[in-house]
């Protein structure tokens, strides 16, 4: 811990309060778009957010490799503040304007969009092989501790407090910008540096999206990922549609059940709480297990985990299942993230990460196509639908190992110094 870059200290510790402020209301805005507008439109408010943010994203990779990174992070974070005082005006308890506050979000989650891409490159550039699992195990348990401590504190303070909490949250944005200002350093100074303009941004991703290797890591990425996603919300509505309670004990005096809802937060507890505990001390096992058989036992670990998940019918069942699961998922995320480190090319390491980020969007989507197709299969079906995508996602990976061993090994048999990495 002590021989990571000063960056990547800040850059963590920043993170992690930025994390846990916004989860504090973030979550809860579709039910403020709900009351206020109606719950049609709040979906599609929602849905107009999510697509603004990943074009955002998609200008912010570019802007950074152009630019540097810090110059975006540090607009990034003063449009953040902007939308965040501009939100307390609009929510305040003498007037409220909804329309002026979906307008802010829009704006606060474009100002978000645009830092993403510089930092996670940030991170890259001051991080080494040896390190960067490390990191991510960090990173990793930090953004899952502000979740569930944020989300907890808004579920206790959104509806009566909404006004207060976008002052916290004002105020971390601005505690922020100076932390970016003043304690950061710049890691990318690009030779030239260009006018950038929106119309220009899609030869540079083209180039991304003819990278074979990186295209194979994105859609193995997201059906790694989309694995929770899928069976959380799968699980949640078949456990929600069961009557019949679930027992957790039964013995002389002590009769224990729960409902399915109930059951359900038991399962979403139990995973944050693993991760939590566990996120760390899983780094261990990156000393004993390689890198490829960590990521791929890993990510058949959660699939395991999930399909019994999935298809269980006894309380105690989905509680043990869970542990393998969440444990497999801490045994391939950093190893994943850090074969993304090994595939980006320094000079468009911020567009990489741009196209990257797409992953939590496409996962976050077919989880919500779990529910559709759950509402026509059967649960063993399911069952077997998500224990084949982390199957193929393995393979997927599994390729993309081979893939950079060979094209290791043929830059390393070359005699012409002058040789450009190919991707």
């Amino acid at each position: 811990m002590n021989k990571l870059h000063l960056n990547i200290k800040i850059r963590l510790t920043e993170s992690f309060f930025t994390s846990l402020i916004t989860f504090m209301f973030l979550p809860y805005m579709a039910i403020y778009y709900a009351k206020f507008f109606s719950e049609t439109l709040a979906g599609i408010l929602i849905v107009v957010n999510v697509i603004v943010g990943l074009v955002a994203s998609l200008y912010g990779g570019q802007l950074a490799d152009k630019l540097g990174r810090k110059k975006i992070m540090l607009f990034s974070e003063g449009l953040r503040f902007i939308s965040l005082v501009v939100l307390i005006f609009s929510n305040s308890p003498w007037h409220i304007w909804p329309s002026l506050t979906f307008i802010m979000m829009l704006v606060l989650n474009i100002g978000s969009g645009l830092a993403l891409p510089a930092a996670q490159a940030m991170v890259v550039d001051v991080s080494t092989t040896d390190n960067r699992k490390l990191i991510y195990r960090l990173e990793y348990w930090s953004s899952n501790m502000a979740l569930a401590v944020g989300v907890g504190i808004g579920g206790v303070l959104f509806s009566s407090h909404f006004f207060e909490l976008l002052i916290i949250a004002a105020v971390g944005s601005l505690l922020s910008f100076f932390i970016v200002r003043f304690c950061i350093e710049e890691t990318f100074f690009p030779a030239i540096q260009e006018r950038v303009k929106l119309t220009k941004i899609f030869p540079d991703y083209k180039i991304v999206l003819r990278d074979k290797i990186f295209m194979i890591y994105v859609l193995a990425s997201t059906l790694a990922l989309s694995m929770e996603f899928q069976v959380m919300n799968y699980t949640g509505v078949r456990l929600s549609n069961i009557t019949d309670h679930f027992r957790l004990w039964d013995t002389g005096n002590i009769h224990l059940s729960v409902g399915g809802v109930e059951l359900f937060g038991l399962l979403r507890s139990e995973n944050a709480i693993i991760v939590i505990l566990f996120s760390l001390s899983v780094g261990i096992l990156s000393k004993i297990i390689k890198d490829r058989w960590l990521l791929i036992s890993g990510i058949l670990l959660n699939a395991v985990g999930y399909y019994f998940v999935a298809i269980g019918n006894n309380a105690w069942l989905l509680l043990i299942m869970m542990v393998p699961a969440t444990i497999g998922e801490l045994m391939f995320y950093p190893v994943k993230q850090a074969y993304l480190a090994d595939i980006a090319p320094v000079e468009s390491r911020s567009v990489y990460m741009a196209v990257n980020s797409l992953v939590g969007r496409a996962s976050t989507m077919l989880g919500g196509a779990a529910i559709t197709i759950g509402h026509w299969f059967p649960s063993w079906l399911m069952g077997l639908l998500f224990l084949g995508t982390g199957i193929v996602a393995a393979g997927l990976f599994l390729s993309i190992m081979n893939r950079l061993e060979g094209r290791a090994s043929q830059l390393a048999s070359t005699p012409n110094p002058s040789l450009t990495q190919q991707h």
